[in-house]
C-alpha cells in the first residue's frame, strides 16, 4: 500500500530527512496546489529518489537493494507465479543454495512470508488469506486462522491435488526493501512481447488500433519511458521507448493496421484525420492505473509515412531533481546560482539530432 502524505512526513521527520519547519513549509504547498508531498520535496531538492528509498529501508529496519544497479536474472523472478510477486510487490533477487533473498515494498504484510514458502517455484498461485493491514488494526489482537488458499483453475483433471500435495520451501528467506516503482519495473518481465501481442490482437480482429495503441501505452509507463516513437518503414513500423535518454526498440507494428493506430492517434489528440501532408500538434489525457497523465503528440508527414512522437509528461519525468540527472554537488552550486541571476541564460547543448532537456 501506496504511503500517503502523512505517513512518508513522519517517516522523514522521524529519520531527520527534513526538519519541523521544512516539513511544515512543504506540506501547506503540497496542500495549495494540490499535488503530493513527495512531489513538492523533490521540486525544492529537500529529498531525491535515492534518500527516499534509503529513508524507508531505515522506517523497515531493512537492508536497501538497489534494483536499478544490480537487476535479478529473469530466471529467479519467475520462480514466483506473477500474481504473487504483484499481489505482495514481492521478488527473489537473490538464491544461495537453501537460502533466498526477497526484495519488497511491502515488508509490513502479515502473510508475505507464508505466501513466498508455498508458491516458490510453483506453476499456479496460491493466495493465503490476508489480515486487516491498515493502520487502524495495527495493535489489536486478533485470533489466529488457518490460512484459507485460493488455488487458479488449471482446468486439469488433478488440478486441486497437486496444489495439495506441492511442497512449501523450508529455507531461509531474507527480507531487503526496495522502492514499488522498481518491483514494477522488475515485473515486465511477465509481460509478454509488443510483437506477441499484437499477433493477438490482431487475429482476435476486434478494436485492433485502440488496443494496439493502449498496450504501447501500458508498456511505455511501465518502464518509465519519456517519450514513443513511430517510425514508419516500407514494409514494417518500429515502435521506441525512450528510456533514461537512451531509444530502445519495444515492437513492430504491420505496416497494413499502422493507418488505423495513426487515426486513433488524431482523434484522441484533437487533430485532423485527413490531413496527412503537414504537420500537426495535439495532446491526450491518459487515464491507466497508475492515474491520469498528459501526453504531447507531434505527427509529422516523411517519405514512408506519417512519423509520431508522443512526449509522456509523467510524475516519475516531471521529479526529476539535478541530483538524479548526475550532477555532482559543485555543479548544482553553479547552476542554482545561474537560475537566480536576472538576466542572461543556460544552453543545454548537445550532438546533433541530440535530445536537450532543461529541468526548470
Amino acid at each position: 500500500m501506496a504511503l500517503n502524505d502523512s505517513q512518508l512526513g513522519e517517516i522523514l521527520l522521524a529519520q531527520s530527512y527534513v526538519s519541523e519547519e521544512e516539513l511544515k513549509v512543504t506540506q501547506k504547498s503540497a496542500k495549495d496546489r494540490k499535488t503530493t508531498l513527495f512531489a513538492v520535496l523533490m521540486e525544492k531538492g529537500l529529498l531525491t529518489q535515492s534518500l527516499y528509498e534509503q529513508a524507508l529501508a531505515e522506517h523497515y529496519q531493512l537492508p536497501f537493494y538497489d534494483i536499478t544497479e544490480t537487476p535479478p536474472k529473469p530466471e529467479l523472478i519467475a520462480k514466483l507465479p506473477e500474481e504473487v510477486a504483484r499481489t505482495y510487490h514481492a521478488i527473489i533477487v537473490k538464491q544461495e543454495g537453501n537460502t533466498l533473498t526477497v526484495a519488497t515494498s511491502e515488508p509490513g504484510e502479515e502473510t508475505l512470508e507464508e505466501a513466498i514458502r508455498i508458491n516458490f517455484e510453483q506453476v499456479e498461485s496460491t493466495l493465503p488469506e490476508r489480515g486487516d493491514t491498515s493502520p487502524q488494526s495495527k495493535g489489536k489482537k486478533t485470533q489466529k486462522k488457518k490460512p484459507k488458499t485460493k488455488p487458479k483453475k488449471s482446468g486439469g483433471l488433478f488440478s486441486s491435488k497437486k496444489a495439495e500435495t506441492a511442497k512449501e520451501f523450508t529455507g531461509k528467506i531474507h527480507f531487503v526493501f526496495t522502492a514499488q516503482e522498481n518491483i514494477e519495473s522488475a515485473l515486465h518481465h511477465f509481460r509478454k512481447p509488443l510483437a506477441t501481442r499484437f499477433q493477438q490482437i490482431i487475429e482476435q480482429q476486434g478494436k485492433v488500433a485502440p488496443e494496439i495503441l493502449g498496450e504501447i501505452l501500458d508498456d511505455a509507463i511501465e518502464l518509465r519511458a519519456s517519450d514513443i516513437h513511430f517510425e514508419p518503414q516500407e514494409d514494417i513500423v518500429i515502435v521506441r521507448f525512450r528510456v533514461d535518454g537512451v531509444l530502445h526498440e519495444a515492437g513492430r507494428i504491420p505496416r497494413e493496421h499502422y493507418e488505423g493506430v495513426v487515426n486513433r492517434v488524431k482523434i484522441e489528440s484533437n487533430m485532423r484525420i485527413d490531413e496527412h501532408f503537414a504537420a500537426q500538434d495535439g495532446a491526450i489525457r491518459h487515464k491507466s492505473e497508475a492515474g491520469a497523465m498528459d501526453i504531447r503528440v507531434n505527427i509529422v508527414p516523411i517519405v514512408d509515412g506519417e512519423k509520431i512522437v508522443m512526449r509522456l509528461l509523467a510524475a516519475y519525468v516531471r521529479t526529476l531533481s539535478l541530483a538524479d540527472l548526475g550532477f555532482t554537488e559543485e555543479s548544482q552550486k553553479i547552476l542554482k546560482a545561474a537560475a537566480q541571476k536576472p538576466f542572461g541564460m543556460i544552453l543545454t547543448t548537445g550532438p546533433r539530432y541530440g535530445v536537450h532537456r532543461c529541468n526548470s
